[in-house]
């Protein structure tokens, strides 16, 4: 009888260690309250902000064609534009200049787990088309930034051809991507430039292969905005037929 008292009060006491133990366990799978920034100014509190910038070169204007609270098929419906100072996407951009617009996760109302920052955006490219107005280029610019509680900051820009989801090769234009600041305060910049003119002048017979060629990668129609060739009198390239002489200088971003 007495063997038999002290397994059971061994018993009771594994149940009892067992009981204080579970809830530890349990708590530490869980995601912590987030330690939460205050914005000095509006005083709203938040986990995670993205204060971004938007620049763009001489030549080149941007038009807002999509914004999505998604960053690689995440949701983050649950960001809001409640940065003080700021304001939220711009539909358009002007030729060198520079736009601001922040998003962040404030508290509340999102949840303990509704603690990063995440977007995506489309702009449509334009440029001058000689008239004094601004005619779409054909290119696009797809860009993203992740903004995490914790971890690594992200930021992604491609130019893509109107109507196509791969980057273009080969583009006349290009996005330089920058992060700021650290953690999650980090400030997301992208800046979307014209390449650098190149002038192929076909009067020297050694540049007629070359300016052809340039012409069958980049011209599908003449004389259009992004891609611009010029007859002239001393100059000549092949085209599609190697009996198709035209004479032309052409210039390329």
């Amino acid at each position: 009888m007495q063997t038999y008292k002290s397994r059971i009060g061994v018993f009771a006491v594994v149940i009892a260690v067992a009981g204080f133990a579970s809830p530890e366990y349990a708590s530490s799978g869980q995601t912590p309250e987030p330690e939460l920034k205050t914005d000095p100014l509006s005083g709203h509190r938040y986990s995670s902000w993205a204060k971004s910038v938007l620049a763009t070169g001489d030549g080149v204007q941007l038009k807002l064609t999509k914004f999505e609270k998604k960053y690689a098929g995440n949701d983050y419906s649950f960001i809001t534009d409640d940065c003080s100072g700021s304001s939220p996407i711009p539909d358009r951009v002007s030729d060198s200049d520079t736009a601001s617009f922040c998003y962040g996760s404030f508290h509340p109302p999102a949840g303990v787990f509704q603690v990063d920052t995440g977007f995506s955006f489309n702009y449509d490219i334009l440029i001058p088309n000689g008239s004094g107005e601004w005619s779409p280029s054909g290119y696009y610019v797809e860009a993203a930034a992740k903004v995490p509680l914790f971890g690594d900051p992200k930021i992604d820009c491609t130019i893509k051809q109107s109507g196509s989801t791969v980057p273009a090769s080969g583009a006349p234009f290009r996005c330089d991507t920058s992060l700021t600041s650290k953690g999650n305060d980090s400030e997301p910049r992208w800046t979307i430039t014209a390449k650098p003119v190149t002038v192929i002048d076909a009067a020297n017979s050694a540049n007629v292969a070359r300016a052809a060629q340039l012409i069958g990668d980049n011209c599908t129609v003449f004389d259009t905005p992004r891609c611009n060739w010029t007859r002239t009198q001393k100059s000549s390239a092949i085209l599609q037929d190697q009996d198709d002489w035209q004479s032309l200088q052409y210039r390329s971003a």
